[in-house]
């Protein structure tokens, strides 16, 4: 509690009137520290401003934009940023678990139904996404549902297939002009593509993708602003930056816009031609010249005036949000640099140089941003976006918190443990990617380094009767679902890896009951028993609740596994010896109420734990992880069965 409001004091101290450095931003002794107090500081930094600014707001019935000259710009619905407001409650209640928050967001949210039938502007998703999107996410109410698929198909309307693309705008000179703006509504349609069976939504946006790489972008990897075509046959007619310094120049929003359509790209579709131009445009971003020392960019990177020009905060917002995205979907070294990269803009943006005083800009969080700078419109001002986005980082930096690290797989070398030959063999994980039969049945596994572990003997032991899944991370190897929270931040994602489910089975527990630090990101992991575990028995029994509801909801027969014993003298993170009994127990009670099959993997398992389980170690040897994948499999095996026997 002392360092988070230290922290959140440093945040809304004296302001300086140019923005400059950051103190000790990129400095060696920060690189790779996760563990940075400032996230919790500046959310609750941000949640007394939004407070404030709720208290402020002058018109009802429309949404806050902008505040410049002592007012607020205040818009309806079909404005373009109409969903960054709601949307930023909506994250402050993730942050916070704050009912006002809820409140707010949801009173927000409702100003925005009918766009959900707005075919004038491609800006649907923006709209819809942010702030529908985020509160179906987070509350799953149905009617949030429904608006977000009936959005989906308003937006698909202006796709026209002679260009391949979705139109943006229908205003001035231009035949069909498409911004790089538009990367940014795909997801809505991706989504869409999963939760409503509707195929024809996913190669729309796959086609908007494909076409953007190949017209929009420069050969060093920057990109232009618009793009007009010709309707009838797609040739392109034109291109320029419309809101940029010059047609040629890399106009900073719209660069970042391009980082994180990318980035979300690859993140919902796997394409690796996606991923690539992700890192083809961080790199261009990270590594450019003109890029100021506190990495918040100028309003353009080729911006007369530099360094005098303005700076643009919503630019550096989206930027950051990305990078922590993308520093978990390509290689590690890579990551990190991202992650390095996007903690200094978050640091930056976190400090007085950009940060408000409390009760001054107008109640919104971030100063300094650009709206449309040649027609002199919203410049030096503060803009929803970029509180929207900084949110957003900041919740997935503390989100970013490093797993317990898994032991190989067992199997054969050639599976999990290939490397050189000799005792100095570098032990390299196992790709867990496969091959559906299509005339087989779809499993999916779910849980913590254990299921990791059991993961391969499990789809021998299937093998000609089921497509044994589990979520991996790029390069193939095994992804940790670890803790409930992030069970319920990425389970759609990982329900998106196949069409139709006819068995699932999932275990959380072991990440819940590990120790952590209060007041830091992640938060980092602690030795000391006095410290809290990441999830309270409640709030863990709270997450399954509706994580099981979810699962619910795809048709599949579930099966959840208990935690597996912790030993006695485990270290960083302690974990209570105790608590796998306790957490087991809400676990199945939660599972007998919604109807849900238990495979006790703790009952099984305890009383070899000698022969079976690491010393000092929560995981497993091959030998236990092999005993394991038989009770795991033979479980699977019962509810393929059943569910055969059922039609």
């Amino acid at each position: 509690m002392g360092m988070v409001m230290s922290r959140a004091a440093s945040a809304a101290a004296p302001d300086s009137a140019q923005p400059g450095p950051a103190d000790g931003v990129g400095a060696a002794a920060e690189a790779g520290a996760l563990a940075q107090p400032f996230v919790d500081g500046a959310i609750a930094a941000a949640s007394r401003q939004y407070r404030w600014l709720l208290t402020q707001l002058p018109e009802e019935g429309k949404l806050p934009r902008s505040f410049a000259d002592g007012k607020w710009q205040m818009v309806f619905s079909r404005d373009w940023t109409s969903g960054f407001f709601p949307g930023s409650l909506w994250y402050l209640y993730e942050a916070t678990g704050d009912s006002f928050w809820r409140e707010a967001a949801t009173r927000y949210t409702a100003l925005l139904e009918q766009e959900q039938t707005n075919r004038r502007t491609h800006d649907v998703g923006f709209m819809l996404n942010c702030s529908y999107g985020n509160g179906y996410r987070l509350t799953r109410t149905p009617a949030y549902r429904e608006v977000l698929l009936r959005g989906a198909q308003s937006l698909s309307t202006r796709f026209n297939p002679a260009v391949g693309m979705i139109r943006s705008w229908d205003h001035g000179a231009w035949k069909y002009p498409v911004i790089i703006d538009n990367m940014m509504n795909l997801e809505l349609l991706l989504w869409a593509a999963k939760e409503g069976a509707q195929p024809r939504l996913r190669e729309v946006a796959l086609s908007h993708a494909d076409r953007t790489i190949l017209h929009h972008f420069r050969p060093d990897h920057s990109t232009w602003h618009v793009v007009d075509f010709n309707p009838a046959d797609g040739a392109v007619l034109k291109k320029q930056t419309h809101q940029g310094a010059a047609d040629d120049s890399a106009w900073a929003r719209g660069q970042s816009w391009g980082l994180y359509g990318y980035t979300m790209m690859f993140r919902e579709t796997r394409k690796p031609e996606y991923l690539a131009q992700a890192e083809k445009i961080a790199r261009f971003l990270m590594n450019h010249p003109r890029l100021p020392a506190d990495k918040v960019p100028y309003w353009d990177y080729d911006a007369p005036g530099i360094p005098a020009a303005p700076r643009d905060a919503s630019a550096a917002a989206i930027m950051a949000s990305a990078l922590i995205e993308l520093s978990q979907l390509g290689t590690p070294e890579f990551g990190r640099q991202c992650l390095q990269f996007a903690r200094a803009q978050l640091r930056s943006l976190a400090s007085p140089a950009y940060f408000a005083k409390p009760g001054e800009n107008g109640g919104f969080l971030l100063k300094h941003c650009v709206g449309h700078l040649p027609k002199n419109s919203e410049v030096d001002v503060p803009l929803n976006y970029a509180d929207y986005y900084f949110l957003e980082a900041l919740l997935r930096y503390r989100q970013r918190a490093e797993p317990d690290k898994a032991l190989p797989a067992p199997g054969p070398k050639s599976a999990a443990t290939q490397g050189k030959k000799g005792g100095g063999a570098k032990t390299q994980p196992a790709d867990l990617r496969i091959q559906p039969d299509p005339a087989l049945p779809n499993v999916l596994l779910l849980g913590d380094s254990i299921s990791i572990g059991y993961t391969l003997p499990v789809r021998a032991r299937l093998k000609g009767s089921a497509n044994v899944f589990r979520p991996v991370n790029a390069d193939g190897s095994a992804e940790n679902c670890a803790d409930t929270g992030k069970g319920l931040a990425e389970l759609d994602r990982w329900l998106a890896l196949a069409p139709k489910w006819d068995v699932i089975h999932f275990n959380w527990g072991l990440h819940d009951l590990k120790h952590v630090m209060p007041g830091t990101p992640g938060p980092a992991t602690s030795s000391d028993p006095n410290d809290p575990p990441l999830r309270s028995l409640e709030e863990y029994r709270a997450n399954l609740e509706k994580i099981v509801v979810r699962l619910q909801q795809t048709g599949a027969r579930l099966v959840f596994a208990t935690t597996t014993p912790v030993p006695e003298g485990v270290g960083n993170p302690y974990r209570n010896p105790a608590d796998p009994a306790r957490y087991n127990a809400a676990a199945k009670e939660v599972m007998q109420q919604r109807g849900v099959r238990v495979n006790d993997l703790y009952a099984s398992i305890a009383p070899r734990l000698a022969e079976f389980q690491l010393p000092r170690n929560v995981h497993f040897n091959a030998k236990g992880s092999d005993a394991l994948a038989g009770d795991v499999a033979k479980a699977i095996a019962a509810e393929l069965a059943a569910k055969a026997a059922a039609k």
